[in-house]
């Protein structure tokens, strides 16, 4: 049974919950929050709309391999970048970029949480996706 309040409501949600996912993973490095539990939220989110739309969501299942190969390589790059500068492996590098004037600073440990978030996020989406087979 299809419930119209269910998958109207769920559609809302998945695009809120996944913008909070993404304030979770960039304010992590600040503040308590990071890779894991943004990829917590992504992937709860994502579980709810699978749910609620069981035949529409097949194509969300076919990605989610790649999503887990993104997250390895972003991880791989978070950490072994310290080695382009001669430092210790796992040791944060930062890159100074300038944006419209204002100088922003971006480190390794930002591509490692990512890198977190997308794994965490795939592997959780994975299990979903065999429950909602089952």
């Amino acid at each position: 049974m299809k419930s119209v309040i269910f998958s109207g409501n769920s559609q809302l949600i998945l695009q809120v919950m996944l913008i909070i996912s993404i304030l979770v993973v960039i304010q992590g490095h600040n503040y308590s929050g990071g890779g894991f539990i943004g990829g917590l939220i992504a992937a709860s989110a994502t579980a709810l709309y699978l749910f609620a739309f069981l035949e529409e969501s097949k194509s969300i299942i076919k990605k989610v391999p790649r999503v887990i190969a993104i997250g390895l390589v972003l991880m791989f790059v978070g950490v072994g970048s310290a080695l382009l500068y001669a430092k210790p492996v796992a040791s944060g590098t930062w890159w100074n970029f300038s944006i419209l004037g204002e100088s922003i600073k971006l480190g390794s440990p930002l591509l490692f949480d990512f890198g977190i978030y997308f794994v965490v996020f795939g592997s959780i989406t994975l299990v979903m996706t065999a429950l909602v087979r089952n």
